[in-house]
């Protein structure tokens, strides 16, 4: 199938941004210029990731100076995925000079490992996350997969290797069917209800007033946060890229749904390197390693029942659970009953 393109319209549509927005980019150089004489002007894929980039930095606060140093150089090369291993190599990387997130910081993934990122609040799991998406460069140090630096990807293919689950995941004011496509939009219709049967967002989806052709509203507002997780979860379903990042993917459920959840992810996680940011112990219990991070650092790192053994960090996180959940951070941790006592 050939690659989708769009109009401008079709582009802003996409994005919620207004024309004016989306031809300042490309005169400025953050977005490459489109094919065609300017009245039909044809945007492919490349365009509109590129838009749902900037848009996520701006909205995160970086200025146009700092997203024009993630772009992709003029040696950009595509990113091969054979196995999937990741490995971070004395990274260091901060949002303010004068507050490191991390310093030198190591850490090596085989492929197909599944594994689990742990810490309070603030102690640098999503940024990690964020790093190997390459949202933000490092100032030294660099994160490879199968070998080959991210920085000398093109960002076109790094994403295509990576699926996100977010705690918040980005929809468009556009169909259901369309939201889940966006994963891989060369997807049939007969993938698209596949993928939401097994992220078991068919029946709720059934019942809106259009099936999958309901719009979801700007940033899905017409959606729970539940039914845009299970979207989210159908989308990486669909895209079945060969690293999966999972960042508090399931907050958002009631523990009867996130029960039915948690076999779908186990059948998406098979074969595949996995990252999870998670406080529910259901999800942590089935990987296969956790890395447990304090302050930017990684103060501990084995497998669930070996850092139970251990009596250590994340034992004490474990015996200070609430309901089923990891404590977010220090002050709740002290606060909380010990369910050891």
């Amino acid at each position: 199938m050939n690659p989708r393109s769009f109009t401008l319209d079709e582009l802003c549509t996409l994005t919620d941004l207004p024309r004016r927005t989306v031809r300042y980019y490309v005169q400025i150089g953050l977005v490459p210029r489109p094919a065609g004489e300017t009245r039909a002007a044809r945007y492919g894929e490349g365009h509109l990731a590129a838009l749902l980039r900037i848009k996520q930095l701006s909205a995160d606060g970086v200025s146009l100076e700092r997203i024009r140093e993630v772009l992709d150089g003029a040696d950009a090369q595509p990113l091969r995925v054979t196995h999937g291993a990741i490995a971070i190599e004395a990274l260091d990387f901060a949002y303010l000079d004068t507050r490191p997130v991390f310093a030198g910081l190591n850490l090596r993934i085989p492929g197909g490992q599944k594994v689990g990122f742990v810490g309070y609040s603030g102690s640098g799991k999503s940024t990690l996350l964020n790093l190997l998406l390459r949202l933000y460069e490092p100032q030294r140090g660099q994160i490879l997969i199968d070998g080959q630096a991210i920085a000398s990807a093109t960002q076109e293919s790094l994403r295509q290797q990576i699926a996100m689950i977010p705690q918040d995941p980005m929809l468009f004011h556009r169909s259901l069917l369309e939201n889940i496509r966006y994963g891989r939009l060369d997807a049939t219709d007969d993938e698209v209800i596949a993928a939401a049967q097994q992220a078991h967002a068919h029946e709720f989806i059934l019942e809106t007033e259009d099936g999958y052709q309901s719009l979801v509203g700007e940033r899905g507002v017409k959606l729970s946060g539940g039914q845009r997780q299970r979207i989210a979860l159908a989308r990486a379903i669909v895209k079945n890229a060969p690293i999966l990042l999972l960042d508090e993917a399931t907050s958002a459920l009631d523990s009867v749904t996130e029960r039915h959840i948690q076999d779908s992810l186990a059948q998406l996680m098979q074969g595949k390197t996995v990252l999870v940011i998670a406080h529910r112990l259901s999800t942590l219990a089935r990987l296969d390693r956790i890395v447990v991070f304090h302050h930017g650092a990684i103060i501990e790192d084995g497998s669930p029942a070996e850092l139970l053994a251990r009596n250590g960090h994340y034992a004490r996180m474990w015996a200070m659970q609430a309901g089923g959940f990891l404590p977010e951070d220090e002050a709740s941790a002290a606060s909380a009953p010990s369910t050891q006592d």
